[in-house]
């Protein structure tokens, strides 16, 4: 079963599904999980991890995953935990791969590298950290650039949570691509693709699913309220990696409102000419909509640029050996009230821009709180282990203005809004309460 981040990952590969452009090049044939595997990858968490536990904690954690394990096997393995560790990990896990083979004499090989697996599994776990964690095979999506991959897809993503009767709800949309073309729009219940029932599907099944070569057809089941279901067929596409990410409108003669979609590298750019045509047309106030919203790091220094003197601190990057302070540079900023709109998916870059601007006392945060296994405030490193799994490991991570680490937790709104189906429903429309919200505390500026 994905953790909740892996989902939300798997959820945006709905939005850039990866395809390959060319064939993958040959890749050498995947090997049981060796001890050296663990050892090397323990190490790298010691070494580089901004906030690693004591050896002995992580030793004690991958016992216990091993143990259940062994237990599944029908096999006892508590004589693991007579071990008395000395806190040295070289030394330790050696001492564990003697006990263990032991303990498994007489087993097969691939029974020995799912021991294994079962206990790195359960130390990098025991972190209690989205970016550190062990991947099956096939289960890590890794860089455009790492793997020769290209962007192609029908541009929406999903809700990881289904609606009462099995059906995913679909929570946001790229302007210009299939899903919209077709007439797709937030809210609507993903029934069944290419044939398949979403009710019998799980994340991993789906992107599956729908993952597939540019310029290739799948066939959608959609349905809208109680209308009959719509049958789509959508062609793949190649999709712009930093696509069209917002839209911006008066939703009163002196209120402005733009909707961040997607929060890329230059995004900043199209947003002050946003904001500043809102202003000639007579804005005086202003609602940032960051529901839904997925992006990279440096898309949020941009972003807060544009509302904060030069000088302030956007973010601090926490490493293990050295901590780097973002600031602004942009002496232009703007000025105008500021209200912005967060829900569960505002995720690590967006989630970063909020809690900048409330910290400064730059904006009031309205709507529901962000949820901490969607938060993505992070850089990892990625290792591809010998038997095709990849070990990931927190490297450094993004504090925000007054201390708050997202990696650790979520973003609280200032005034909790609750909604019906709140994802489906931030569509900054009649009957969104979080925008009633947002327009009843800007008033008539």
């Amino acid at each position: 079963m994905l953790s909740r981040l892996e989902a939300a990952l798997a959820l945006i590969l709905l939005l850039v599904v990866l395809a390959p452009a060319s064939a993958e090049p040959e890749r050498t044939p995947s090997q049981p999980l060796r001890m050296a595997d663990v050892l090397a990858t323990l190490v790298r968490v010691q070494e580089e991890h901004p906030s690693p536990p004591e050896p002995a904690f992580l030793v004690r954690a991958g016992m216990r995953g091993a143990v259940r394990e062994m237990q599944e096997m029908g096999l006892a393995g508590d004589r693991l935990f007579a071990l008395e560790l000395t806190g040295d990990l070289n030394t330790d896990m050696a001492a564990v791969e003697r006990i263990l083979d032991s303990l498994l004499a007489g087993r097969s090989q691939a029974e020995r590298a799912q021991v294994l697996w079962a206990g790195l599994f359960e130390a990098l776990g025991s972190l209690e950290d989205p970016g550190t964690r062990l991947h099956p095979p096939g289960g890590y999506a890794a860089t455009l650039e790492e793997l020769g991959y290209s962007l192609g897809g029908v541009g929406f993503f999903v809700d990881e949570e289904k609606d009462d009767q099995g059906r995913l709800v679909i929570i946001e949309l790229f302007e210009g691509f299939p899903a919209e073309r077709q007439g797709i729009r937030r809210g609507d219940r993903l029934v069944a693709v290419a044939g398949h029932p979403t009710a019998d599907l799980d994340v991993n099944e789906l992107v599956d699913i729908i993952r597939g070569p540019v310029g290739t057809r799948i066939e959608l089941v959609v349905q809208r309220g109680n209308n009959p279901v719509r049958r789509l067929g959508l062609t793949r596409e190649w999709l712009n990696p930093n696509p069209k990410g917002s839209e911006a409108r008066l939703v009163r003669p002196r209120v402005g409102y733009v909707k961040v979609k997607y929060l890329g590298h230059r995004l900043h750019h199209d947003v002050r000419r946003q904001i500043e045509d809102l202003q000639a047309r007579g804005a005086r106030g202003l609602i940032l909509d960051l529901r839904n919203c997925p992006g990279v790091p440096a898309g949020a220094i941009g972003l807060t640029d544009l509302f904060l003197p030069t000088g302030k601190l956007v973010m601090t990057e926490v490493g293990r050996a050295e901590e780097i302070g973002w600031k602004t540079s942009d002496p232009a900023a703007l000025e105008l009230p500021t209200v912005v709109l967060i829900n569960r998916y505002t995720t690590g870059a967006a989630a970063l821009v909020a809690g900048a601007l409330r910290d400064h006392g730059r904006a009031v945060l309205v709507g529901e709180d962000t949820d901490p296994d969607e938060m993505q405030a992070f850089e990892k490193v990625a290792e591809e282990l010998s038997d095709g799994s990849t070990a990931t490991v927190t490297v450094s991570y993004y504090r925000l203005p007054l201390g708050k680490r997202l990696w650790r937790g979520g973003l609280r709104a200032d005034l909790e809004v609750p909604m019906p189906d709140p994802t489906a429903r931030a569509t900054a429309e009649p009957g969104d309460l979080q925008f009633e919200k947002a327009l009843e505390l800007l008033g008539n500026p």
